[in-house]
C-alpha cells in the first residue's frame, strides 16, 4: 500500500509526492526473519513503513527513500538492544532481588568505574 501527497501536474507531466510505502505483515515478517534490525520500521500493527519521495515526469517517476528517517529508526534500535543488553548485565551482577544477597556490594562494584 502506499500512501502519497503531494502534486502531479499534468501539463508539465511531473509528480512531486512525499508519503510512505506500507508493505503487508506477511512480507513484512518475512524480511524481519531475514534481518532482524528491520523491526526498527515496523509500525504499531507490525507493518514496515518506508518513507519516499516520488519525483520525476509521470511516466518515469524516481523514488527516493527517506535516508535520514530510516537512519534514526536504525540508530533507535540499536540503542535500545544495547540499553537491553546493559540493564540485564546489571540485573545479573545485583542478582536476583529478595534472595538474601548483598545488592549494596555489587553496586559498590560497579560504581568504582566509574569513578
Amino acid at each position: 500500500m502506499a500512501r502519497l501527497e503531494g502534486t502531479v501536474d499534468i501539463v508539465k507531466m511531473a509528480l512531486d509526492m512525499k508519503g510512505a510505502v506500507i508493505l503487508s505483515k506477511r512480507h513484512s515478517e518475512k524480511l524481519t526473519q531475514k534481518a532482524d534490525i528491520l523491526k526498527a520500521l515496523l509500525n504499531n500493527d507490525n507493518m514496515m513503513v518506508l518513507p519516499i519521495t516520488l519525483k520525476g515526469a509521470i511516466r518515469k517517476p524516481v523514488p527516493f527513500l527517506d535516508v535520514e528517517y530510516v537512519m534514526n529508526a536504525l540508530t533507535n534500535y540499536y540503542m535500545k538492544k544495547g540499553l537491553d543488553r546493559g540493564l540485564e548485565k546489571l540485573k545479573e551482577k545485583l542478582g536476583p532481588a529478595g534472595n538474601g544477597g548483598v545488592p549494596g556490594k555489587a553496586v559498590e562494584e560497579i560504581l568504582k568505574g566509574f569513578f
